[in-house]
């Protein structure tokens, strides 16, 4: 195999290595052609090259002049902006000239036809005096009257409060009694299931049942496992006895056979002794034939020859039939050792499969034992657990069950009874605090009267005051302001007496401006006529350096084929190296494969060698092996190569005979399982033929139930799809609906408002409750959701304490530190309202920590951190050391002797 193998990668090799040759010489006249290639279009490269650096130098030259146009066209253009700008300006003044003397004759004829009084202005001084002392009036009338519709909408809304909280108190009572006959059931209930056993009787069973269900599972198990044991050392004890009966079956033709094969050999003995006779007959009677009596043997030298004249058997026919009884002697003596040999096998073999058995015998009376032991340990261990009680882990499942439910049933009842009573406690809280509302509401009503009638007296005297200083006031002003509301004929007389001032002096300052834009008009001439002399000459110089650009650009086109800039050219060049880089790529890959395919074919030698190296020597092996061979053959007695193969037995066949029988086995072990779980099976549940019939009635009633509610399923779901699409549709309208109503509340609440005057406070209610609405996610933030403000009225706040059933109280009840936290949750809110679309990140405070503690410190310290952590940028004025120790980065101000500070910062 090994010469075969040789040989084979010998001609391999050769051929290898003439197709690396080929190859060598194919890829050594591409190279040869690339670098012809390379070569030429290097030449043209360096041509090339020098054309493109002649027209970049005439490019640059080119660019140098057009350099100097760029540097005069914006000169030029400047001098054109300044022309069309004097141009402009001249224009301009011009117009403004005639303008003014518009001006100059309108202002004239004004004056003329708006005379006014010399004491004007001591009569418009004493009129705003009278003005401002009536204005204050009217304010002070304006302040009361709102305060009198302020205390009448306060006495409606408190008259509407109070009955809205005694229809709240009856709700509240009605939902008292409700809550207490709910808590009353619920009690109840809780008893009726407490009669069945307490949580903790339940919660023990449970637990004994959750014990036990292990035990008995594994009980169940054990003997199940008892039972397969016992049945399996049946079938060991079966075996062992089948086997006890085949070996001795076995050593009984063991006897017969040795005795038989003893008589072989004697025979086989004696055939050889015959054989031998019949060989030495012939030298034998010869022998004889020369004995003659008296004379000495020539063997022995006896002179008494007594067999002389016996004649011993020969022939040729003789010698043949004891040659053949000889080898069926031997042939009958071999089979019988053979069959010998098999009956001991069998013997030996028999006898470890009964160790073996007897083994697994012992095995498995240990298992049984085991079993036995274990499954009354169980027994022992439920028995203590349930001393009247079969083993079943069904019966333990099911009171796991019981217990659970019964367990379930309790914390139901007993949740239900605690709810109950929290929402009594609830409601009782709340229906005192609805009686305490009504009381503080009543209280508020009474004084709120009071105030009322105390303000409608000041109106009535407020209003006799206006009319004496209005009756003043008219006397002081000309008659043409009269008819007029007193700040209008103010305004008018006011407006009058400026109008007719800024007219003199306008007609003054007009005077002047006309005879300085009468010498700026002739200025400006001059100078235009001076730009427009400059403008021509420049213009000349830009045409003349464009026209030499011009030349050198048309140069630069000529010698590069219509290339015009350094860019143009560049890219050029770099396209002329990548052809030339391509080609020296192809040139120097060429080589490259060229060295490979050089390599290749000394690798190819190199192994073409080595193969015939290998070939020579495996040659050698193959005869010394022949010859060694042949000769073990000639020993073993083989007469050929093919006589040794058969003697050979066929493993695989064996193999194949072996797994079948195994198989066989486990198919007839699984096979007898089946058979003993089915007949088991079948004496637990025999067949009842009417069983059958029930069972198919059943299926078919189950069927058509199904299709029922399937029909059922169906037309709910279409009414279900009819109804969502009514709810989306009412949904739809009651939204368009709430926003109509939300826009006619706003038109009423407007509507209402407006003919009173109090449009104002409705602005500022509006704006008070915006501050409060932001005010409070501040101060949930900084007090962890626990305050929220409350308006009563414009400036007057209560405070929801969410910690404590929702109490409301007035914020003079908060401590200094809660109190620090909500003036700073409104600072921030009137920051963010009055910031508009700015972004105010900065807040500076500046003491206020003096009368808080040390808690109340932390917790105000810990909601500016929070603050901070927003990406706010907080910033402290104070004094406390306790403050100042736990901030991250401080400047500390010290003054120094001569009035001056000093100041560091400490990180």
């Amino acid at each position: 195999s090994d010469h075969e193998k040789a040989s084979e990668v010998g001609q391999r090799a050769a051929s290898e290595l003439s197709d690396a040759e080929k190859q060598h010489e194919v890829n050594q006249a591409d190279f040869d052609d690339k670098e012809q290639v390379y070569s030429a279009a290097s030449d043209e490269y360096e041509i090339q090259i020098k054309t493109y650096s002649d027209a970049k130098s005439d490019v640059e030259r080119a660019e140098e002049k057009l350099a100097e146009v760029a540097e005069r066209t914006p000169k030029l253009e400047k001098l054109e902006k300044q022309i069309d700008t004097l141009s402009s300006q001249l224009s301009d003044k011009k117009t403004k000239q005639v303008q003014l003397q518009g001006q100059i004759e309108e202002a004239q004829s004004f004056l003329d036809d708006n005379p006014l009084p010399t004491d004007r202005q001591s009569r418009l001084n004493q009129a705003n005096g009278l003005l401002a002392e009536l204005r204050s009036q009217r304010t002070q009338l304006k302040g009361k009257l709102e305060n009198q519709s302020r205390y009448e909408k306060e006495v409606l809304s408190l008259k509407r409060k109070l009955k809205k909280l005694s229809q709240t108190h009856q709700k509240y009572l009605a939902e008292r009694d409700k809550a207490a006959d709910a808590l009353k059931d619920a009690s109840n209930e809780l008893d009726t299931q407490l009669e069945s056993g307490a949580n903790e009787d339940w919660i023990a069973r449970k637990q004994q049942a959750v014990k036990s269900q292990p035990i008995a599972h594994k009980y169940e198990t054990s003997r199940d496992d008892l039972m397969e044991s016992e049945k399996r050392m049946r079938g060991l004890c079966n075996t062992k006895a089948k086997l006890n009966a085949k070996l001795e079956q076995v050593e009984s033709e063991l006897t017969k056979q040795v005795k038989l094969c003893q008589r072989a050999a004697e025979t086989v003995q004696h055939c050889e002794e015959v054989l031998k006779s019949i060989m030495l007959a012939n030298p034998i009677n010869q022998l004889r034939g020369h004995l003659h009596p008296g004379e000495p043997c020539l063997v022995c030298g006896a002179t008494e020859h007594p067999s002389a004249d016996v004649v011993e058997p020969e022939g040729e026919e003789l010698l043949q039939n004891a040659e053949n009884t000889l080898a069926d002697a031997k042939s009958d003596a071999k089979e019988a050792d053979a069959y010998m040999q098999t009956l001991k096998t069998k013997q030996t073999q028999t006898e470890q499969n009964i160790c073996n058995t007897e083994d697994q015998v012992e095995e498995c009376t240990a298992e049984i034992q085991n079993l036995r032991d274990e499954i009354a340990g169980l027994l022992k261990q439920w028995q203590e657990i349930h001393l009247d009680v079969d083993v079943s882990s069904d019966w333990a499942v099911d009171q796991v069950k019981v217990a659970d439910s019964a367990i379930g049933k309790l914390r139901e009842a007993k949740e239900a009874q605690t709810e109950a009573s929290h929402v009594l406690q609830t409601i009782s809280q709340q229906f005192e605090t609805c009686q305490n509302d009504i009381a503080r509401e009543t209280e508020l009503l009474n004084e709120t009267e009071k105030e009322l009638q105390s303000v409608s007296d000041l109106v009535e005297d407020l209003k006799a005051d206006i009319a004496s200083i209005e009756e003043r006031f008219w006397e002081l002003m000309p008659d043409i302001f009269h008819g007029i509301t007193p700040d209008a004929a103010v305004k008018q007389f006011e407006d009058k007496i400026e109008k007719v001032a800024l007219r003199e002096q306008e007609l003054t300052s007009q005077s002047n401006q006309l005879e300085v834009l009468n010498a700026e008009i002739q200025s400006n001439q001059r100078e235009l006529t001076t730009e427009e002399e400059r403008y021509s000459e420049l213009q000349n110089e830009i045409n003349q350096h464009q026209n030499e650009a011009d030349a050198y650009l048309d140069a630069v086109r000529d010698k590069t084929d219509g290339l015009k800039t350094e860019d143009e050219i560049d890219t050029a060049i770099n396209r002329l190296e990548v052809e030339l880089q391509t080609k020296k790529n192809a040139r120097d890959q060429a080589e490259k494969q060229l060295q490979e395919s050089l390599n290749v074919l000394t690798q190819k030698q190199t192994t073409h060698g080595i193969g015939k190296e290998q070939l020579k020597v495996n040659s050698e092996k193959l005869e010394n092996t022949r010859h060694s061979y042949f000769e073990k053959l000639d020993a073993g007695g083989f007469d050929s190569p093919e006589a040794h193969n058969d003697a050979f037995r066929d493993e695989a066949q064996t193999q194949q005979i072996t797994e079948q029988i195994n198989a066989h086995s486990n198919e007839k072990k699984q096979l007898e399982l089946e058979i003993i779980r089915l007949q088991k099976q079948f004496v637990e549940t025999p067949f009842d033929p009417e069983l059958l019939g029930q069972i198919s009635t059943q299926a078919e009633e189950i069927a058509a139930e199904i299709q029922g509610i399937q029909q059922k399923i169906g037309a709910q779901q279409t009414e279900i799809d009819r109804l969502k699409d009514a709810l989306k549709k009412r949904q739809e309208l009651d939204a368009d609906v709430q926003v109509a109503k939300q826009e006619w509340e706003r038109w009423k609440k407007l509507q209402d408002i407006i003919p009173r005057n109090e449009l104002r406070d409705f602005a500022l209610d509006i704006m008070f409750q915006q501050v409060s609405r932001i005010a409070n996610v501040q101060l949930a933030y900084l007090t962890s959701d626990r305050y929220q403000l409350k308006v009563e009225t414009i400036g007057k706040l209560t405070v929801i304490d969410r910690w404590n059933a929702n109490e409301e109280r007035p914020v003079e009840t908060l401590s200094g530190g809660e109190s620090f936290l909500t003036s700073l949750a409104l600072a921030l809110a009137l920051s963010e309202l009055s910031q508009g679309r700015a972004q105010l990140n900065s807040l500076f405070l500046d003491e206020g920590f003096g009368t808080l503690d040390a808690e109340t410190l932390d917790i105000a310290i810990a909601a500016l951190e929070g603050l901070r952590m927003q990406g706010r940028s907080i910033y402290l004025i104070s004094h406390i050391q306790e403050l100042t120790r736990r901030l991250p980065v401080k400047i500390n101000i010290r003054k120094q002797g001569n009035g001056s500070s000093t100041f560091d910062i400490k990180d």
